[in-house]
C-alpha cells in the first residue's frame, strides 16, 4: 500500500511482517524468507472453484529444509525479522539525528490499538515523541476509539476513521493561508505550555498504573529482532 502511494521502499519499515513475502515455518534459517509471488502464482490457478479447496502437492514448502512456508508475519517465536532489519536501523538513525539536532519530528499514528501489541507501534512513538521534548516533538493519534494521548506529550487525538482525517487534512493544507499557520503555531504553543512534565503513565485499558518512561523507544524496537 505504501509503495503504491509512492513512498521509497527502502523507508518502509515493516514492524509486523510482510505479505509479500513467505517464510520457513519452523524457521530453519535466520534469512529463510522468499518472495511470495512464485507460490500465489503456482497456487491460485489450483484452487478447486467449487470447493475453494488447494491440493496438497502444490502447498509452498521451503526450498531449504522442505517444511512449509508461511507468511512473514509477527505472530510468534517464529517470525523472521531478519529482512527488516535494515529499514529499522535506519529508522533509528534518522530518529536519532531527530533528537540529537532539535528538529522537529511529527509522528501520524493511524489505528494503533491497545488490545494487540502497542509495544511494537504505539508505545515506540511515544517514547520518541518524548524524547525529541515538548518543544519538538508532536504526536498525531487517529483511532476510533483509543486515540488518547499520555498527558506529557504534545499531541493531537483525532477520534474519526483514517480516510475521513486525510481527506480533512488534505484541504487544510491546499487551502491553508500564513495567518492560518501562524495561529496553529500559537495553539501548539499554547497546548505545550500545559504539559504535565514527567508523566509517562500508561493509559492501558486495564488502567494499571504502570509508567511507561523507562520504556525507551531503542529498547522496544530492539526487542522486536
Amino acid at each position: 500500500m505504501f509503495e503504491k502511494a509512492g513512498f521509497v521502499p527502502s523507508r518502509i519499515y515493516r514492524p509486523q511482517g510482510d505479505f509479500a513475502l513467505m517464510q520457513c515455518s519452523v524457521p530453519c534459517t535466520p534469512d529463510a524468507v522468499f518472495p511470495a509471488k512464485p507460490y500465489y502464482d503456482k497456487m491460485i490457478p489450483s484452487i478447486d472453484k467449487a470447493t475453494q479447496m488447494l491440493d496438497e502437492s502444490v502447498l509452498p514448502r521451503c526450498p531449504r529444509c522442505g517444511a512449509l512456508l508461511s507468511l512473514n508475519a509477527r505472530g510468534d517465536d517464529t517470525f523472521l525479522h531478519t529482512p527488516h532489519l535494515q529499514h529499522q536501523l535506519r529508522l533509528i538513525d534518522w530518529v536519532q539525528q531527530c533528537i540529537d539536532q532539535h528538529k522537529r519530528l511529527v509522528v501520524l499514528e493511524f489505528g494503533v490499538g491497545l488490545r494487540s501489541t502497542p509495544v511494537v507501534v504505539r508505545f515506540p512513538v511515544e517514547s520518541m515523541v518524548r524524547q525529541c521534548g515538548k518543544e519538538h516533538g508532536h504526536l498525531v493519534r487517529v483511532n476510533l476509539t483509543e486515540s488518547a494521548i499520555p498527558p506529557d506529550l504534545a499531541g493531537v487525538p483525532s477520534p474519526r476513521g483514517m480516510c475521513d482525517f486525510v481527506a480533512a487534512l488534505s484541504r487544510a493544507c491546499a487551502t491553508a493561508t500564513a495567518d492560518d499557520m501562524a495561529a496553529a503555531e500559537r495553539e501548539v504553543a499554547q497546548q505545550r505550555s500545559h504539559l504535565k512534565p514527567g508523566d509517562g503513565q500508561c493509559l492501558c485499558l486495564c488502567s494499571c498504573g504502570n509508567h511507561l518512561e523507562h520504556f525507551d523507544w531503542r529498547n522496544l524496537l530492539e526487542m522486536l529482532r
